[in-house]
């Protein structure tokens, strides 16, 4: 179950020598990261760099690269662990 935290239990085949024991694996939530909005600019006007860390903590990069000449959708993509 990728859903939920889970207690797996594990028994051995009979006749082994080894012990009946459990897992608990835990599934956290998913967060999603958020910003503050920014501010429009003029066409060629100074850009400044997007922030690498969420507002709720999360870090990553944004791509593609800064671009003051055009309406641009960036996509944040979180640093994996």
């Amino acid at each position: 179950n990728n859903t939920t935290t889970t207690i797996y239990t594990f028994t051995p085949t009979a006749g082994q020598c080894a012990t009946t024991t459990t897992l608990t694996i835990a599934v956290n939530p998913n967060v999603t990261p958020t910003f503050a909005a920014v501010a429009p600019i003029c066409s060629g006007a100074t850009l400044s760099a997007l922030p690498t860390t969420s507002t709720n903590g999360i870090n990553g990069t944004w791509s593609p690269a800064l671009n003051n000449t055009t309406t641009t959708i960036y996509t944040f993509t979180p640093t994996a662990g």
